[in-house]
């Protein structure tokens, strides 16, 4: 942890030339996108690298390292005084089970426990990023598999099934330890001949006393029923059912939608890191019809006008035949990002919504990333939690519908504009979308039992982990007040970009712009920090901490002025700085008459979004490539010149 805190220390030092940091430390791991220099966080690195060994311990089966066996022996041994009566032989896994391993210092009687620091972090990093036990459905294999005793997806009470002389009979004679050790032997209660009585002399009874030397083979039998009545169908095997799937294979032509209810694989399997919310046992409805009498064929298509921009506006279209009901045009909500890929996929999740589920349903559309998202992709995707996949709530929502259907549902892509009858419909009904009102309810609700959320440990790499921990600490960033500093300038470049080029641009494209290869280094670095108004000068020196000396920094040594980045650019007298933009202009008419925009902090700021046409609207990248290093280079130029001044002033 010291190491970390001095390694920090040095990257804060580094960026800043060891003076004070002018913005949040934040904001430098923070995204380009965003304002960020997308830096290394290293107590977000080291998280990860601890997740990793949460991966590594709760990897069941042949391939689990020794280590994790110690552990397992370690946590059971190491427990606080209220899980002393916890049998020892039952202590299997913290992460499965409901007993809890110390934390604390001291245990029974006041004795010093041993608590290893490494496996009190693994606790401490499980708990801090939601790892549990999750899934929409399990296959049987894994539901025996786990431990019943004390089962931590189980009714509280299981905890009061632990002891007695028939809880020791089962661990003792019968050797029930699993769930499907339970469920073998509650089976023997529906064999014929059975009597529920202590007396039953059926073949099972028998064999349980002669082989297993059971005194009371009903009451074993009925306890072992009582501990499976304890678990949520979820996890309940004589609940389980298997996943009905559409029996028609995709070709060259359809796509089927397989709707992967059923997780396959080990106990290992089960487990998913960065979930949220509540989490519900029940299974979800597994019916499926393969063959519907009815089904239908329709179209989705997304248009967004102004596409990128700040003021994008989407909507979605859905057509299958002239005056069908099913056809709809529907604007994209405002709550939902505004481009070309959320229409498509918001079409989609109309299409399937006003379909009826017992109908089998194919749908034509002439985007892949559409049809990928929800097919190809979605397993994938699905295992790894959606990190740093765009759309991700939208793509949640569409598959929670898909899988809600109970006939088949069939995609193909098609080439837009190629003639396609249902195609073009659905793409005039998209634009017209786009003028409508929004929705006042996107209807983005999931059903509980189709609801699933993090990413699946075993899938989960340092790369991942680390990137679904940055994702968190941003939306914590987010959800401050932004730095008004900031927003002032962004707002500036904008309103600039808007009357000079007629573009409205997001604060995304204005970072991103910044950082283009046309400028030199030292550039980017400067309109960054500009842009945040991150540079010692002006109102920054009059903090009352700084005596009064500090604070005359704060004006302009030549007209007395409040030194502010645009007064030093445009307004101040210092000698350079006049001379250096009627250069510019000068250059800048030798390569194009007119169109040049009078120096100011929103036109210098915003210069790497300048974009210039020719009269047939096409794109002049030359002269735009031009007016972009001008503009950057010479206001580079005099702040720099600006500086020495000031440090020549101040010693």
């Amino acid at each position: 942890m010291n190491i970390e805190k001095k390694l920090r220390k040095k990257i804060r030092n580094f960026i800043w030339h060891d003076k004070h940091a002018p913005v949040s430390e934040e904001i430098l791991f923070a995204p380009i996108e965003e304002g960020g220099r997308a830096l290394l966080d290293i107590s977000a690195r080291n998280e990860a690298i601890e997740i990793m060994w949460l991966v590594s311990y709760l990897s069941f089966g042949p391939e689990r390292p020794l280590w994790a066996l110690v552990a397992d022996e370690l946590f059971a041994l190491n427990v606080p005084q209220s899980e002393r009566h916890v049998d020892k032989r039952v202590r299997n896994n913290i992460f499965l089970q409901s007993w809890e391993s110390s934390k604390a210092k001291t245990t029974h009687q006041n004795q010093r426990a041993q608590v290893y620091p490494d496996l009190l972090r693994l606790q401490v990093i499980a708990e801090k990023y939601g790892l549990r036990p999750e899934g929409l459905a399990f296959s049987k294999d894994i539901v025996r598999a786990r431990p019943i005793w004390y089962h931590s997806d189980a009714d509280r009470r299981i905890r009061l099934l632990n002891r007695g002389a028939a809880s020791n009979c089962l661990k003792d004679n019968h050797a029930v330890w699993t769930v499907g050790d339970a469920e073998r032997l509650a089976h023997q209660l529906d064999l014929p001949y059975h009597r529920a009585s202590p007396e039953c002399e059926c073949v099972a009874c028998m064999e349980a006393e002669l082989q297993e030397g059971c005194m009371n083979p009903h009451g074993c039998f009925y306890k072992a029923k009582v501990l499976l009545d304890t678990l949520p169908p979820k996890w309940d095997p004589r609940a389980v059912l298997e996943d009905e799937q559409p029996t028609e294979e995709s070709n060259e032509e359809w796509t089927m939608f397989k709707r992967h209810l059923v997780t396959e694989g080990t106990v290992a399997e089960i487990f998913r890191i960065f979930t949220n919310g509540e989490v519900s046992n029940e299974l979800p409805d597994m019916r499926f019809n393969a063959a519907p009498e009815h089904s239908v064929v329709v179209a989705t298509d997304g248009s967004c006008t102004r596409n990128g921009e700040e003021n994008a506006v989407a909507g979605a279209g859905v057509f299958c035949e002239k005056a069908h009901p099913l056809n709809s045009c529907t604007k994209v909500p405002v709550e939902l990002l505004q481009s070309n890929q959320t229409a498509e996929l918001f079409a989609l999740k109309v299409a399937v919504e006003d379909t009826p589920t017992d109908m089998e349903l194919g749908i034509e559309m002439d985007s892949e990333y559409t049809k990928n998202q929800v097919t190809r992709h979605l397993k994938k995707n699905e295992d790894e939690g959606y990190i740093g996949v765009a759309n991700a709530d939208l793509i949640r929502t569409t598959v929670a519908r898909l899988r809600q259907r109970k006939a088949s549902t069939k995609m193909k892509w098609v080439k837009g504009h190629a003639g396609h009858t249902r195609n073009e419909g659905a793409d005039k009904l998209a634009e017209l979308a786009t003028q409508l009102e929004p929705l006042n309810d996107p209807n983005m609700n999931i059903e509980p039992t189709l609801k699933v959320t993090g990413a699946k440990l075993t899938k989960v790499t340092q790369a991942l982990a680390y990137k679904a921990i940055r994702a968190r600490r941003l939306t914590k960033l987010r959800s401050k007040p932004p730095r008004s500093r900031t927003v002032e300038n962004l707002q500036k470049v904008k309103h600039t970009i808007k009357s000079g080029f007629d573009l409205s641009p997001t604060d995304a494209s204005v970072w991103k712009a910044i950082r283009n290869k046309d400028f030199s280094r030292q550039s980017r670095y400067w309109l960054w920090m500009s842009m945040h108004d991150a540079y010692m000068i002006g109102s920054h020196w009059l903090r009352p901490k700084y005596s009064q000396e500090y604070q005359a920094r704060a004006f302009c040594e030549h007209d007395g002025q409040l030194e502010t980045m645009e007064h030093i650019l445009t307004d101040c007298e210092t000698p350079g700085q006049k001379e250096v933009w009627e250069e510019a202009k000068r250059l800048w008419s030798r390569k194009r008459e007119g169109d040049w925009f009078e120096p100011s902090l929103g036109v210098i700021l915003g210069s790497p979004l300048a974009a210039f046409k020719d009269e047939g609207g096409n794109k002049l990248a030359g002269d735009t490539r031009l007016y972009r290093i001008l503009m950057a280079e010479s206001a580079y130029l005099i702040w720099k010149m600006s500086s020495q001044s000031l440090a020549q002033g101040h010693k």
